[in-house]
């Protein structure tokens, strides 16, 4: 029977076709070649379909090899059996020579489909195995990068640290030292340039102090510290703070604040933030000129503004305002860049953000803004 079904397919399909007469030839057969599906008869000598299928089944590379069972067995005793020890179909006789073809065609696709699919996974397991690779090499690297940069911004602070510290150390004998000779009797001749050497050891002193913070808050090693801030105490602390100059140059300054204005934020920082932008709008102001200073608390956001009439920022300052020392800065005692740079840094370590734009009818406007998220609603 099983002579005649193999010539059937080699007439019709142009199959390579193999026999073998019992069940233990096949199996040696089976190792020594490769076989794409089994036509299996149930009744042989020594060894049964079953037990030749079962034996086929615990060969691991024959896993999914489709067995076929030919056999004049229709009980369903015996179907089953033949499923349960793992045939992929079942023929009783007599069988219609069609129906053989389109079986054995058809578990022959499948396998190949199968045989195809292992294929691609096998292929795609490499890729994901190289893709792997590639990436946990990519990540090593940036790992490695981002150590050293963190190693650099360690060694950045502390030499800041120690620039600051040498810096404000012969200063402070700077300035006792001209606090005495301005206070002695000898001094009237010279008070101008001590007056002048006293306002330049203050300005480094400044200087040094606001380096120093403006590189801890941009590599994150800063505490912020955030309190309830009276903001109408701040805004009036910062112009009696610059009082001086603003008489030097007659500015009319006007504060619009609400004298109950509360706000949670680190004190310390944001009177420095506020007090850089006033200091700058005074520099950059006419003789006579008007600055306003304006803040409020709404349900969206907290806003300090900082308005005046001067002459404004040009075109080149405005593209990089927020750099260390960006082209907005001329001259180091101007320290244009050094004083956005550093309140658009506090303002970032608050969540917020700093707007800058020219008026229309001349000078310009600075605002600190803070998105509200409940915190101090």
């Amino acid at each position: 029977m099983l002579t005649t079904c193999g010539e059937l397919c080699n007439r019709h399909n142009g199959y390579n076709v193999e026999f073998a007469t019992n069940g233990k030839s096949a199996l040696q057969w089976m190792e020594e070649e490769a076989f794409d599906l089994v036509l299996l008869d149930v009744m042989m000598p020594e060894m049964n379909g079953f037990e030749v299928c079962e034996k086929i089944r615990q060969i691991q590379k024959f896993k999914d090899l489709p067995v076929i069972f030919l056999t004049a067995k229709t009980d369903k005793e015996s179907i089953v059996k033949g499923f349960n020890t793992g045939g992929n179909d079942y023929l009783t006789k007599p069988f219609d020579q069609r129906e053989l073809l389109a079986r054995v065609n058809t578990h022959l696709e499948l396998k190949q489909n199968r045989d195809k699919l292992a294929q691609i996974n096998i292929w795609l397991e490499q890729k994901v195995t190289e893709r792997t690779k590639e990436l946990n090499t990519a990540l090593a690297e940036v790992t490695q990068l981002n150590n050293k940069l963190m190693q650099l911004d360690e060694v950045k602070s502390e030499f800041l640290k120690m620039i600051s510290h040498e810096i404000r150390t012969p200063l402070n004998g700077i300035i006792g030292f001209t606090d005495i000779i301005k206070n002695s009797n000898e001094a009237e001749p010279l008070i101008d340039y001590i007056d002048l050497l006293e306002q330049s050891t203050q300005r480094l002193e400044k200087f040094s102090l606001n380096a120093l913070q403006l590189t801890s808050l941009k590599i994150g090693n800063y505490y912020i510290e955030k309190e309830s801030v009276n903001i109408k105490e701040i805004l009036n602390d910062c112009v009696n703070d610059l009082e001086q100059k603003i008489i030097e140059k007659s500015i009319a300054v006007k504060v619009n604040c609400s004298d109950e204005l509360i706000y949670h934020a680190d004190k310390e920082l944001l009177k420095n933030a506020i007090f850089l932008i006033f200091d700058n709008a005074i520099r950059f102001s006419s003789d006579n000129g008007q600055i306003k200073l304006f803040s409020e608390l709404t349900k969206e956001r907290f806003h300090v503004k900082i308005s005046d009439n001067g002459k404004g920022f040009s075109s080149s300052a405005l593209k990089n305002l927020f750099e260390f020392f960006g082209s907005g800065e001329q001259h180091l005692d101007q320290h244009v860049g050094m004083g956005l740079a550093l309140a658009n840094q506090i303002m970032i370590a608050h969540g917020g953000k700093i707007e800058v734009e020219n008026q229309k009818k001349g000078g310009a406007s600075v605002s600190l803004i803070i998105s509200q998220n409940g915190e101090n609603q």
